[in-house]
């Protein structure tokens, strides 16, 4: 940067002065202090685009308009963070605040709210869809990541719990949009994993207000069917306690009707013994 060290032994007055100077690949006119950009000046880059505003020590500071051509901003930056609004291509609008939030707005019809790092959303926000469901939680990297609460276009959940790379992972509560059936229990990398309840039935909206007349498993999943050991209630009253493959009856297991146990062994759903 021998531009800058040259200029500052030239400004030698307190007030900021004006200089003009190309250097790396950029042109700069406005004032200089000690070197520095400071107060109203404009840069314009090899590429084309031009940023025009205030500078303060050497950073953008107070309002400042970015123009690259097929990309704007407008706005103010504070301690070199933007304060302000990026109209992006293909409409998409984004707004950024000094305290690392934001909001964009796409012509697409989904809107984010919150946090925003180098590489996408990043902390806690809330991303609504076009059709009205939204999300709310934490994000990392633009994705779903920690703790976090999707709703259906009338606010009612349809999954809470962990997630991570954008997928149920880790425990979690998801209940179908039309209320049919319920989950509790373990997800990995959005699918059924490990030890759970599933419930179906009609209008299973909370699964604390569950009574009889419903099919219920409590037991293993694995890549998102019953999956080793487990219970099976039957609606009709009926209940099978043992082994499950890919989703049915395998090996050993304990038939439970009026009262009667029979233990016996199956095998892909089929049962092939008694004792």
């Amino acid at each position: 940067m021998a531009a800058l060290a040259y200029y500052s032994l030239l400004d030698r007055v307190e007030a900021a002065v004006e200089r003009s100077y190309a250097d790396g690949g950029f042109t700069y006119t406005g004032a200089l202090r000690n070197g520095l950009f400071d107060g109203p000046g404009e840069i314009s880059l090899a590429g084309g685009a031009s940023f025009t505003g205030e500078f303060l020590k050497g950073r953008m500071a107070g309002n400042i308009d970015y123009d690259a051509g097929d990309w704007r901003f407008e706005g103010s930056f504070a301690q070199g963070k933007p304060d302000g609004t990026f109209f992006l291509p293909n409409d998409l609008t984004v707004a950024i605040m000094p305290d690392d939030t934001t909001w964009f707005i796409s012509p697409k019809g989904w809107v984010y709210t919150g946090g925003i790092g180098e590489r996408g959303q990043n902390g806690e926000g809330t991303y609504t869809f076009p059709g009205g469901e939204h999300y709310f939680g934490n994000f990392l990297l633009g994705l779903a990541d920690g703790y976090g609460v999707y709703r259906d276009s009338v606010g009612s959940f349809i999954y809470k719990g962990e997630w991570k790379a954008g997928l149920y992972h880790g425990p979690g509560l998801y209940i179908s949009p039309e209320g049919k059936f319920a989950y509790e229990g373990a997800f990995e990398a959005g699918l059924p994993h490990g030890r759970a309840q599933y419930y179906e039935g009609d209008h299973l909206l909370y699964k604390e207000s569950l009574e009889g007349g419903v099919l219920r498993y409590d037991g293993g999943f694995e890549g998102g069917v019953p999956q080793g050991q487990g219970i099976y209630y039957s609606p009709e009253g009926w209940t099978y306690e043992g082994g499950f493959i890919n989703g049915v009856f395998h090996g050993k297991g304990t038939l439970t009707r009026d009262g009667n146990a029979v233990l016996g062994e199956w095998e892909k759903g089929k049962k092939i013994s008694s004792e």
